[in-house]
């Protein structure tokens, strides 16, 4: 979870970067929105995999 945090805040702050680019404040805001919903989106991929991790070794009683 740190990683992708970690991840989403870098595309933020790349974004904000990208908003200070002469005609580049769309891509900025764009960037700013769309960045913790990719941020959210890896987070539930990671989780679904780790869930079928488990699912796949659970052992039955």
């Amino acid at each position: 979870m740190v990683v992708i945090a970690m991840m989403t805040i870098w595309w933020m702050l790349l974004a904000a970067a990208i908003m200070t680019w002469r005609n580049g404040w769309m891509w900025g805001v764009l960037g700013l929105v769309a960045s913790p919903v990719l941020g959210l989106v890896v987070l539930l991929i990671v989780r679904v995999a780790c869930e079928a991790v488990l699912l796949r070794f659970h052992r039955r009683g």
